[in-house]
């Protein structure tokens, strides 16, 4: 199933569904329920991987252990821990995921919420949390590791049954097992994220912002309603450029009067095509509204790292290309297609590749270590996903992927991508049309014709503007200065 047909689905679905019966916790419960069906016509032609052991590292494992000890044994200790200061006025919910590294410096920072704190620490008393378990636990920017703690009993999703959508589920042919299962590890996540929030905010009255990213995360949804029953604004910082296809932003039929409850007050957008996709897809909300902010990644990484241009750098290799990997998901049965195989059993000299991780893949390694057992006589390596993306940037002239959004910071480079497969076909049909990304169905020639075209790297729909200036008078918008 792909993309197109994964939102097909979704919006039949909703539009046969009374949304208005589904509740958890006193709110329209639709936006989880959309979520978890996503997950699961994403990955439904797909088999579930294991996660190896290897994947983790020590301190992940560790970390484990003692967060489900404390569970257990020292939950009072814990969260405890976790408490806000008295004076905070803005929290950061950070992703795990989200931190990356930056060369030369041994802390992480987190590349989605880390330029934003930078611009409000001085000004207003915040905090930073991790929501998950990151790699590693050093951070430039102080945060804390929020414990989860379990859900009270009384959360649980009511309506279901006289909502339609078990029958509906039935007759499209949807594993309602498997739904179902789902739908209880949702209830369960947004539960713990609830509980967690209503712990942090007890000692705290003077809390007015939360800022977060993937809002459509069920624990992060947890979180947002316990925010709004403080009378607490939350703010979604958007993380990735997929949104035009991405059903918890794209394509919204049904939205209550006043909003949804558990999505976000405000979307902090990269730019304004962005913003009018999610202000269309809420158009039935006055509650769920947006701000262009730009992508200020780059330049905040500037003010770290000096930054040399791909092209002016002299490799050992002519042709350096990055391959941005993803999960198997929708039609999609492979992390490196074999056309790209085929292509690296032949003698390339001139060629290298360096295959990045995504960094919510845990699997990714295990498919990049079988390379090792075939016939390939050209040149690889392969690059964790919370590595330095710009040092990889810098050290590529050409960017191939499935559907990553790295194809927009590539850009910001000079750097072509070329894209593969159907999902990249829908997503990117602007681009690939006026030339900005070249795409393929699957083809060894076509990438080697990749290889030695000019490229049109005009602004595309989605053209990233990296600016601290743009970011700091969207927050100032958002979050007046102090007197």
């Amino acid at each position: 199933m792909n993309i197109s047909e994964v939102n097909l689905q979704i919006s039949r679905i909703e539009l046969s569904v009374d949304i208005d019966e589904i509740t958890i916790n006193g709110l329209n419960g639709w936006p989880i329920v959309r979520s978890v069906l996503y997950s699961l016509l994403a990955t439904k032609d797909n088999k579930k991987e294991k996660i190896s052991p290897l994947s983790f590292t020590a301190y992940q494992i560790r970390r484990k252990i003692s967060i489900n000890f404390t569970k257990i044994f020292l939950r009072k200790r814990e969260l405890k821990k976790s408490n806000l200061n008295y004076d905070t006025e803005i929290v950061f919910l950070c992703r795990a995921s989200h931190q990356v590294s930056i060369k030369g410096y041994v802390r992480k920072f987190d590349r989605v919420l880390d330029p934003v704190f930078s611009h409000l620490k001085s000004a207003r008393h915040c905090q930073m949390y991790v929501l998950g378990i990151p790699k590693h636990k050093k951070y430039f920017f102080p945060k804390k590791h929020l414990a989860r703690v379990g859900k009270s009993p009384d959360i649980r999703f009511m309506g279901i049954a006289n909502s339609g959508l078990e029958k509906e589920l039935l007759i499209r042919k949807i594993d309602l097992e498997k739904f179902q299962g789902l739908l209880a590890r949702a209830e369960k996540d947004f539960g713990e994220g609830y509980d967690s929030a209503k712990n942090l905010f007890r000692t705290n009255k003077k809390m007015q912002y939360i800022f977060t990213s993937v809002w459509y995360a069920p624990e992060t949804m947890g979180y947002i309603s316990a925010a709004h029953e403080s009378g607490v604004k939350v703010v979604e910082v958007q993380h990735a450029a997929e949104i035009y296809n991405h059903p918890m932003y794209f394509g919204w039929l049904k939205t209550p009067v006043g909003g949804f409850g558990l999505a976000p007050d405000l979307f902090m957008m990269w730019n304004e095509k962005c913003s009018e996709i999610v202000r269309s897809s809420f158009s039935g909300g006055r509650k769920n509204t947006t701000s262009v902010v730009g992508y200020p990644w780059h330049d905040f990484y500037k003010l770290f790292n000096k930054i040399n241009n791909p092209f002016n750098n002299k490799f050992q290799y002519s042709k350096r290309i990055l391959f941005s990997l993803q999960a198997p998901t929708f039609e999609s049965k492979k992390r490196i297609p074999d056309f790209v195989i085929e292509f690296m059993k032949q003698d390339r000299s001139d060629v290298h590749f360096n295959f990045r991780c995504h960094p919510n893949d845990l699997n990714a390694r295990r498919e990049i270590r079988e390379l090792d057992y075939l016939d390939l006589k050209t040149k690889f390596e392969f690059t964790d996903g919370d590595e330095d993306l710009v040092e990889s940037l810098t050290h590529c002239n050409f960017h191939v992927t499935a559907y990553s959004t790295v194809c927009f910071e590539a850009q910001i480079w000079g750097i072509p991508t070329l894209l593969f497969g159907s999902e990249s076909a829908e997503i990117y049909q602007h681009e690939i049309e006026s030339g900005i990304f070249q795409w393929t169905e699957g083809n060894a020639d076509t990438l080697e014709k990749f290889l030695v075209s000019e490229h049109n790297m005009s602004e595309s729909r989605h053209g990233l503007v990296s600016s601290l200036k743009l970011l700091q008078e969207g927050i100032d918008q958002i979050i007046p200065t102090k007197p």
